[in-house]
C-alpha cells in the first residue's frame, strides 16, 4: 500500500511538472488573437507601403508584413508578445520605420491571419521560419538583420540567435527565463528543477551571458508583469556590447509615456551599429 502511494505520489509530481503538461503552460502562456484582415492603417506607416506576404512553417502559414524603407540597409525582424497581433504593434513598427530601419513583423501560427494551432515550441519554429525567409525570399542577408522580442517573443528572438547568425539584438520587456519569473510568481514550482520546467527554456539570461551581437535591453519601471529587475538582471550579468532602457513611467510593452526616450534610444543604438541609413528618413508622426 505504502509503495503504491509513492509511487503514485512520483507520478503525480512529474505529471503535473511542466515539461511534462505542456497543455497547462501552453494555456498560460500562449493568448493567440485571430484577425481577419489588417486594419487599414496598417496598409502603408509613415509614408511606406506594406508588402503582405505568406511564410511556411511546417503545417502552418504564418503572415507577415513587411515595410521596406528606400535606401535602409537592415531590417528588424520583429517578434511580438504572447497577446494581441501585429496590428497592435502598430506605433512600434511606425517607429522604427521613421528612424529609418526597414520591418518585418509576423504573427506566430494561430495570431492574426496566421493559420495553425500556437504552443511554446511551435512559437520558436515561427520565429525561425521568419528569419529564413527574409534571408531566402527576401534576399537579406544574417548581417543585416537586427532582432527585436517584445516580452516572450524576447524568448522566441535568443532562440533565434543561437541558430542563426544576425546583426543586433533588442529584447523589450524581457525575461531571464520564464522559469525564473514563474517560480515568482508561484513559489510551489521551486519544487521542480530547472529540466522539470518549460520545454524550450527560453532562457535569455544564460544566451546573453554569452557571447553575442550589439544588445540593448528596454524595460519599464512599472511592469508588473515582468518586472524591471529581470532586464537589469540580464544587464548586469551580460557581456559586452550592452546598453539598457528603463523607462522611468513606461509599464509592460508600453512606452507612450516615454515615448520620445524609448525612440531616440533606439535610433542612437540602430546608427551605433549602421542599421540606420544616412539619407532622408520619413516624416515624423506623433503616437
Amino acid at each position: 500500500m505504502l509503495t503504491t502511494f509513492a509511487l503514485c505520489i512520483v507520478f503525480l509530481y512529474f505529471f503535473v511538472s511542466p515539461r511534462f503538461n505542456e497543455t497547462l503552460v501552453n494555456t498560460v502562456l500562449i493568448h493567440p488573437n485571430v484577425l481577419p484582415e489588417h486594419a487599414e492603417e496598417m496598409r502603408a506607416l509613415a509614408g511606406v507601403e506594406a508588402k503582405e506576404v505568406t511564410i511556411p512553417a511546417g503545417t502552418a502559414r504564418l503572415d507577415a508584413l513587411l515595410y521596406k524603407v528606400k535606401g535602409a540597409p537592415d531590417v528588424v525582424l520583429y517578434s511580438h508578445g504572447n497577446a494581441g497581433n501585429i496590428d497592435h504593434r502598430i506605433e512600434k513598427i511606425r517607429a522604427l520605420i521613421q528612424i529609418g530601419i526597414s520591418v518585418f513583423a509576423y504573427d506566430y501560427r494561430g495570431y492574426g491571419k496566421s493559420s495553425g494551432e500556437p504552443t511554446l515550441k511551435t512559437i520558436v519554429v515561427d520565429g525561425i521560419a521568419a528569419y529564413d525567409f527574409l534571408v531566402e525570399k527576401e534576399n537579406y542577408k544574417p548581417e543585416q538583420i537586427v532582432l527585436y522580442g517584445e516580452s516572450i517573443g524576447t524568448g522566441i528572438s535568443t532562440e533565434i540567435a543561437r541558430k542563426r547568425k544576425y546583426k543586433a539584438l533588442i529584447l523589450e520587456s524581457g525575461f531571464s527565463s520564464p522559469e525564473t519569473r514563474a517560480k515568482e510568481k508561484i513559489p510551489a514550482l521551486n519544487i521542480y528543477p530547472s529540466f522539470l520546467m518549460m520545454d524550450p527554456a527560453l532562457d535569455n539570461l544564460e544566451y546573453v551571458r554569452g557571447k553575442h551581437q550589439p544588445l540593448l535591453l528596454i524595460a519599464g519601471k512599472h511592469d508588473d508583469m515582468i518586472p524591471c529587475t529581470h532586464s537589469e538582471t540580464m544587464f548586469a550579468q551580460a557581456s559586452e556590447p550592452k546598453k539598457l532602457l528603463l523607462g522611468p513611467n513606461s509599464n509592460h510593452n508600453d512606452f507612450s509615456k516615454d515615448w520620445i526616450l524609448y525612440k531616440t534610444t533606439i535610433e542612437a543604438f540602430l546608427k551605433e551599429i549602421g542599421s540606420v541609413p544616412t539619407v532622408a528618413k520619413p516624416e515624423p508622426q506623433g503616437i
